[in-house]
């Protein structure tokens, strides 16, 4: 099971998935970012097709609080990673997870972006 985070615009086209390897999913499906927003199935028009998705959306209430949490734990992580710079297999890790964090939140505060949707 893979876990993704799919970005759409208000015209309902995916112009970002983001995947991710199962230790991060792990960790991020645990983290508070996904208590941010409510999924409400949503009707898109992909492909001349009307098909039901789980999304959030992402209005200005709940694109601030996804900031400010993406934000906070880049800041966090990056902190952890220069303390256990020595730990290559620390490194690698966090070097990873400072990376998917910088992609989430540059998806999140582009406001081309409408939609979020939390796949496996």
């Amino acid at each position: 099971m893979k876990l993704s985070v799919d970005f759409y615009t208000v015209e309902q086209e995916m112009n970002e998935a983001i995947k991710f390897n199962p230790n991060f999913q792990q960790w991020l499906c645990q983290s508070a970012l996904f208590q941010i927003g409510k999924e409400e199935s949503y009707t898109m028009h992909i492909n001349d097709q009307a098909v039901e998705k789980p999304v959030v959306s992402l209005d200005d209430s709940v694109r601030s609080k996804m900031i400010g949490f993406l934000h906070e734990t880049i800041v966090e992580e990056t902190k952890e990673l220069l303390f256990q710079i020595e730990d290559l297999a620390i490194h690698d890790e966090l070097t990873y997870r400072i990376g998917k964090l910088i992609e989430i939140l540059e998806c999140v505060k582009n406001d081309q972006y409408y939609y979020l949707q939390r796949s496996e």
